[in-house]
């Protein structure tokens, strides 16, 4: 048997940050650590979880997993067939296709991070699932799948991830996805892609498949930009940093009036 560690989780909730964690025969617990600082949070997140680990007994019903590791060689197939019966030896048959399902789209949020949107995971049940990522390593989950990114807390890093995103063909597109990624922020067109190609073959191969296409739904974004404009107005700093990129990223439009306004009344 081996003592397991117990996990505390961070999340925001206008800037501040709290700390999630669930102990054995309790519900769920949050706890604010006062503070917007992302650092700070951090490192009071591993101090809360050191202490919390120190107190609590280890738990017997863990069960020591000290599996063979995979072959790094092996195709995509032989991997499943090796994870399957690991998997078979290792969890409960209560547990090998246990999922985290809520057959729900949750209410989303302003956030500063990719898609300018987040959910507020302390309403949220299991728990999160993560490993130390290397350069070069792939993760694939379905589009639905609730994930989020740790603060890089490197003083001098960037942190470039690269998304890629798939599905079958035949299955229904929104039509800004058949656009330059973000090309409403820089006018990028196809033929400013393609200008370099040195054939033609795969240049708007799209156009032969029968895919059916439909608007753009921007009714999440717009929620997200509401809830922003109001947090500026009450003076939220995050929300200030969201008007000013509204701002640069198109001067002249709606949003970017909204944007200026509310940064006046705060």
């Amino acid at each position: 048997m081996k003592a397991t560690k117990y996990k505390v989780t961070l999340y925001q909730r206008s800037g501040t940050y709290y700390a999630s964690y669930t102990l054995p025969g309790q519900r769920k617990k949050a706890k604010s650590l006062k503070t917007k600082d992302p650092v700070e949070a951090e490192a009071k997140r591993i101090e809360l979880e050191t202490e919390i680990n120190a107190d609590l007994p280890a738990d017997p019903s863990a069960v020591e997993t000290a599996a063979a590791q995979p072959d790094t060689d092996k195709t995509f197939s032989e991997f499943a067939e090796w994870y399957l019966g690991w998997r078979k030896t290792n969890f409960p048959a209560s547990q090998r296709n246990a999922v985290n399902k809520i057959n729900a789209v949750m209410d989303h949020h302003f956030s500063l991070g990719a898609g300018s949107l987040c959910i507020h995971t302390d309403e949220l049940e299991g728990q999160w699932h993560s490993t130390n990522y290397e350069i070069g390593d792939t993760l694939i989950f379905p589009a639905l799948t609730v994930h989020q990114a740790l603060p890089n807390l490197t003083e001098d890093r960037l942190r470039v991830s690269l998304d890629n995103r798939y599905q079958k063909l035949g299955d229904t597109l929104s039509e800004h996805m058949l656009e330059p990624h973000l090309n409403i922020f820089n006018n990028l067109t196809w033929e400013d892609v393609y200008k370099d190609w040195k054939t033609d073959d795969l240049k708007y191969y799209w156009e032969n498949q029968d895919n059916r296409i439909i608007p753009r739904d921007l009714s999440y974004s717009e929620k997200g930009f509401s809830e922003a404009l109001e947090l500026a107005k009450a003076g939220d700093k995050r929300a200030h940093i969201a008007m000013n990129r509204a701002i640069q990223r198109d001067p002249n439009s709606p949003q970017a009036q909204a944007a200026r306004e509310a940064l006046t009344l705060a």
